[in-house]
């Protein structure tokens, strides 16, 4: 059962003045194509590590100084894989150094998504499947907030003790420092 994440990412909010709700705004999400399982003689190129798990990124959806990307999992192995939780992530300066974000479990402490959930559920991927995760952060800057952030790379493993990928991606985090993970879904 694909569960595709990236056309959910995102739409940008706002409050209403009259009455206080987030107005949201943006376009409705777009379908992904499933993932065709390559032939075993091609695995071990498309980046498939332990256990037999493939990730990437969707494209960056901002809007508003809201940023959202989908964290997705592909599982390239021979065996169903069952993901439970929340992808761990780090974020990884130019030269792959650590930088000192805040990695929220859930998006709702950056934004409240209606269609992003919060709460994990356990997961079967079969071979060829993936699933999705969502990230979210902002990209403020305030005076006086700290350092202005800027990460050239997300290190992401899909669970502990699971093997981590490098994806290039810019995150400009201002000076915020802290981000929200979404659960496998």
């Amino acid at each position: 059962m694909p569960v595709l994440l990236t056309g959910v990412l995102l739409a940008g909010c706002d409050v209403s003045p009259e009455d206080g709700r987030p107005l949201v705004l943006g376009s409705p999400a777009m379908p992904v194509p499933a993932a065709v399982t390559p032939p075993p003689s091609e695995a071990a190129d498309t980046g498939c590590l332990d256990p037999g798990v493939e990730l990437s990124l969707s494209e960056v959806d901002g809007a508003m100084g809201l940023r959202a990307v989908g964290i997705q999992l592909r599982n390239c192995g021979t065996k169903p894989y069952v993901a439970y939780g929340y992808p761990l992530v780090d974020v990884l300066d130019a030269d792959h150094r650590k930088l000192d974000v805040q990695v929220l479990v859930g998006t709702d402490n950056i934004q409240q998504v209606d269609t992003l959930k919060d709460t994990p559920v356990r997961v079967e991927v079969a071979p060829g499947e993936q699933i999705g995760a969502a990230l979210l952060w902002r990209s403020t800057n305030a005076p006086g907030e700290g350092d202005f952030m800027l990460g050239a790379y997300l290190s992401v493993a899909p669970a502990e003790g699971q093997p981590r990928h490098t994806l290039p991606l810019n995150v400009d985090l201002g000076t915020t420092g802290k981000m929200g993970v979404g659960p496998w879904e």
